[in-house]
């Protein structure tokens, strides 16, 4: 297994992106969560959000994930996405 990703199906949280560092820069995380926007969209949502470590901010934003201002308990900043 080279990584995970799982929401709440609830929320629209992404609760999790998890990829082996030998993964990384592969395109694989981008896979990943885009399955999960996906899933998430085909559900009916329009807006999903997650909360951000500092190392992947460039990740998310890139895949254009939006700050929303806010921090989480654990010091993660929440991005938002809005979906069309």
């Amino acid at each position: 297994m080279a990584g995970y990703c799982f929401g709440d199906s609830g929320s629209g949280e992404i609760v999790v992106l998890a990829l082996l560092p030998e993964y990384e820069g592969q395109g694989t995380g981008k896979t990943l969560l885009g399955l999960m926007v996906e899933d998430f969209r085909q559900a009916g949502f329009t807006r999903l959000f997650l909360g951000c470590a500092a190392r992947s901010h460039g990740f998310c934003r890139h895949l254009g994930w939006k700050p929303t201002g806010h921090i989480d308990d654990l010091g993660d900043e929440i991005l938002d996405l809005a979906l069309a």
